[in-house]
């Protein structure tokens, strides 16, 4: 019922300097029975998220909806956001199924089996400005 981590895809990384930029692109292969909505968050707030959505739970950069235990889908985003300082920020995907546990969002495989084995990946490099 609320946006989880989602393992294994967050990156933190630290400027050189605070005009430089963070380049952040991740791919998810997800697959959803129903519904769900994958979003990036940078310490915790979201970015890059739609915002015509009367709801924040279905604001995100992706709507998982494959209606099938046998279908999945690649999804991605790449975003250039200006820290302003060489503190370190870590960016992650969070994913939310829009029925909670009836309808689980999977990532990396199937919903209606463990037989395939996919992979996603989020990327954080330093633009110099």
């Amino acid at each position: 019922t609320s946006f989880t981590d989602i393992t294994g895809l967050s990156v933190t990384i630290t400027a050189q300097s605070s005009s430089n930029k963070f380049y952040i692109s991740c791919m998810v292969f997800a697959n959803c029975q129903d519904s769900a909505v994958l979003r990036l968050v940078k310490d915790g707030t979201v970015i890059a998220a739609g915002t015509v959505g009367s709801s924040a739970d279905k604001q995100g950069f992706a709507y998982v909806r494959n209606n099938s235990t046998s279908s999945g889908g690649c999804y991605g985003i790449s975003f250039l956001d200006t820290p302003g300082d060489t503190n370190p920020h870590t960016y992650k995907v969070q994913g939310l199924s829009e029925n909670g546990s009836s309808y689980a969002l999977v990532v990396n495989r199937r919903v209606g089996g463990t037989g395939f084995s996919l992979s996603s990946s989020i990327t954080a490099m330093e633009v110099s400005a």
